[in-house]
C-alpha cells in the first residue's frame, strides 16, 4: 500500500510489533498493554487496549491538525495586515502591539474551542 502512495496506518502491542511500527507512516502503539518497546517505535501511543477507541483518535489528530493550519493562518494573515498597513501609512506602536495581542488571543481562543465544544 505505501508503495501505492497511501498511507499506512500500523496498529501493534507487542515486541515482535516495533520494526512493522516503525516502518509504518503511523504507527499506533496499543499502550496499556503493549511493550516499552512498541510504545517506542510508535508515534502515537493509545493508552487502552479497546480498538474502538481507534477512529476517535484518527478524528482527533485531524481536529489537531486543521485547528493548527487554522492558527497559522489567522496568525500570519494579522501579522501580515499589520505589515501592509505600515508600508502604506504610519501606524502606530500601540496598533502594532493591539494586533499582535489580538492574533494572540484569536489563536489561542481557536485553539482552545475543543475544550468547550463537542466534535
Amino acid at each position: 500500500a505505501q508503495r501505492a502512495g497511501r498511507v499506512v496506518l500500523f496498529v501493534g502491542d507487542g515486541i515482535n510489533d516495533a520494526p512493522a511500527l516503525a516502518a509504518s507512516d503511523v504507527g499506533a502503539a496499543m499502550g496499556a498493554g503493549g511493550t516499552a518497546m512498541a510504545v517506542d517505535a510508535a508515534d502515537v501511543a493509545i493508552m487502552t487496549d479497546d480498538l474502538e477507541r481507534l477512529p476517535d483518535a484518527v478524528a482527533l489528530g485531524r481536529n489537531a491538525t486543521r485547528l493548527i493550519k487554522q492558527n497559522v493562518f489567522l496568525a500570519v494573515a494579522i501579522k501580515l495586515a499589520v505589515v501592509v498597513a505600515a508600508f502604506y501609512g504610519e501606524v502606530p506602536l500601540y496598533v502594532a502591539v493591539l494586533a499582535d495581542l489580538l492574533s494572540l488571543l484569536l489563536v489561542v481562543g481557536n485553539g482552545a474551542r475543543p475544550l468547550f465544544c463537542a466534535p
